[in-house]
C-alpha cells in the first residue's frame, strides 16, 4: 500500500474537492492496521474515526506518533508535518499511566513521559531490532 501512495481528490461536500493524503497507521512492530485517506487538517479524532475496531475506551487508550511527536485532538496531521505516504505508530496506553514505551530498529527501546513528550530512559543492550516493548500489568516491569 506504501508503495502506491498517492494524492487524490476527494468530494467532503457536494461541489467542492480537497487534496487528500494516504497514510498508513502501523503497530510499533511495523503491522500494518489501516490504510486511510485522510486530510491534512485531520485530528487524532478523525484518524482513529478511520481505523477499523477502534472506538470507545480504545479510542481514548489510543494515541499516534509521528516523528517523535504526538497527534492529539489539538494538533492536525498538517501541524506535525505529515504528507502523503507517511506512517503514525499506533500505541495504547490501557493504564492511563504518566509513562509510555517505544520500540526501535536501533536497538533500542525508550521510556518516554506521556505528560511532556520527553525521553525518561533509553534502554540500550540489545544485538538487534526491537520490534516491540510493554509495561508489565502493574508497571513495574518493561
Amino acid at each position: 500500500i506504501r508503495a502506491i501512495a498517492q494524492c487524490m481528490f476527494v468530494a467532503p461536500a457536494p461541489g467542492t474537492l480537497r487534496l487528500a493524503m494516504i497514510l498508513s497507521v502501523v503497530t510499533l512492530g511495523g503491522r500494518e492496521l489501516a490504510a486511510i485517506a485522510a486530510e491534512v487538517d485531520w485530528t487524532k479524532r478523525e484518524v482513529c474515526s478511520q481505523i477499523p475496531g477502534l472506538a470507545g475506551h480504545l479510542s481514548r487508550a489510543a494515541r499516534l506518533l509521528y516523528g517523535g511527536a504526538e497527534l492529539s485532538q489539538e494538533t492536525s496531521l498538517g501541524m506535525l508535518g505529515v504528507t502523503d505516504g507517511a506512517c503514525l505508530q499506533l500505541v495504547f496506553d490501557m493504564r492511563g499511566g504518566d509513562f509510555l514505551i517505544t520500540a526501535s530498529a536501533d536497538r533500542t527501546a525508550k521510556v518516554w513521559s506521556a505528560v511532556s513528550g520527553d525521553c525518561i530512559r533509553t534502554l540500550e543492550g540489545h544485538g538487534g531490532w526491537v520490534r516491540c516493548a510493554a509495561f508489565s500489568p502493574d508497571g513495574a516491569l518493561v
